[in-house]
């Protein structure tokens, strides 16, 4: 089970690493 979260943690900060990333490029 903590492996998925762990997962799931990881997976999102990704996501929210990539959007900040689109956002700087947009500017």
């Amino acid at each position: 089970l903590s492996f998925l979260i762990v997962n799931f943690i990881i997976f999102m900060g990704l996501i929210f690493e990539w959007k900040l990333g689109m956002i700087d490029w947009l500017k």
